[in-house]
């Protein structure tokens, strides 16, 4: 148990690493339709990775019962 709440607390600092880097780079895209489809990309890839915070938090949240 200890190994696999090592791994999930590891995998959600990660995903927390990336969420900041994909927020920060979002306020470098400038008002076009070319950079508006890269915008909703990231968008879309933050939003997945806010969920998959959220299951793995759940998760963690079982080992701990």
């Amino acid at each position: 148990l200890s190994k696999e709440r090592i791994f999930i607390t590891g995998k959600i600092k990660k995903i927390k690493e990336d969420l900041d880097v994909w927020e920060n780079n979002i306020g470098f895209f400038s008002n076009s339709k070319q950079s508006n489809k890269l915008k909703e990309e990231f968008e879309h890839k933050i939003s997945k990775a806010k969920s998959e915070i959220d299951s793995l938090k759940a998760k963690l949240k079982l080992l701990d019962s």
